[in-house]
């Protein structure tokens, strides 16, 4: 079984109608500083989804999820956690492996033009509160060293650790400082702000390391290449079943549709200046399929 309670955040306390956390979900709250909580139920659309305050992300399951601020560049160590208690304690000396699903965002408003390493799981026998919030004592019991940059899919952080205390609660997030955090930087450099989903505790690793999203799927398989990215003038898109037609649609960070066209063939170009500046998320139709590809437009 998975430990973790409402692991997609589907439980909902009340429809989210301004950032946070606790007043909208079970379970979860803040572990450090305001974690934010996204659900398409929301009249407001700064917190609905898949279009938010914060960019455009599909849940990767059901129709929710939060996000976080792991890293922010400026002098504070203020970066975001969310915690949940457990369904039962872990047991000392079991073997428990452990996942979750994450999107990196990338939106100028709000200054999140950041991806990061060093997000995380960490363990506690303390329920920690904004008033007591998680230390930074850079440590976690599974995190990624890698720098997730997929703004389009939901990657997956997963790990093993042989429980050493009886722990009662799960925190996630970023709790490393800052010289040990690597980054690349897209735009102005003040934070980087992940959409965090499914998460998983379990003494099964089938369980916390098979599940797929809906979101989760290899572009290489539909034959479709789009390119390049970042992009100044022209998007190419190369169909190499040429003789199978497509249709493009392009969506901005808001998640308006911005471009349409059907029935292409082969190679296709879209004029990318008519664009502002910002994510792009291209969807292309193919063969009763859909992909999704995000690109920089610059």
């Amino acid at each position: 079984m998975n430990l973790v309670p409402n692991p997609s955040f589907e439980n909902v306390a009340q429809c989210p109608f301004s950032f946070g956390l606790e007043a909208y979900t079970t379970d979860w709250k803040s572990a450090r500083a305001t974690p934010d909580y996204f659900n398409s139920c929301s009249s407001w659309s700064g917190a609905s989804t898949p279009t938010n305050g914060y960019g455009y992300q599909l849940a990767n399951s059901g129709n929710s999820y939060i996000g976080m601020l792991t890293y922010r560049s400026d002098s504070s160590i203020y970066s975001e956690a969310a915690s949940v208690q457990l369904t039962n304690p872990l047991i000392l000396g079991q073997t428990y492996y452990v996942s979750f699903r994450l999107s990196l965002t990338l939106d100028d408003f709000t200054e999140s033009n950041t991806a990061n390493n060093k997000i995380g799981v960490q363990f506690s026998t303390v329920d920690y509160l904004p008033s007591n919030p998680l230390p930074i004592n850079n440590f976690a019991h599974v995190w990624s060293d890698s720098i997730i940059t997929d703004t389009l899919n939901w990657s997956i952080i997963k790990g093993s650790f042989v429980a050493d205390s009886n722990y009662t609660h799960l925190s996630l997030g970023n709790f490393f400082d800052k010289p040990y955090v690597d980054t690349i930087i897209y735009g102005t450099n003040f934070g980087g702000y992940y959409f965090f989903d499914d998460v998983c505790v379990s003494t099964d690793s089938v369980l916390c390391y098979s599940s797929v999203g809906i979101n989760e799927y290899n572009n290489k398989d539909l034959n479709i290449t789009v390119y390049p990215s970042p992009v100044i003038n022209y998007v190419t898109i190369k169909n190499n079943k040429a003789t199978t037609p497509y249709d493009v649609t392009v969506i901005n960070s808001l998640g308006q549709i911005i471009y349409k066209e059907q029935k292409l063939y082969g190679i296709g170009t879209i004029n990318a200046e008519q664009f502002d500046n910002g994510v792009l998320t291209i969807e292309i139709k193919f063969e009763n399929k859909k992909s999704y590809y995000k690109l920089i437009k610059q």
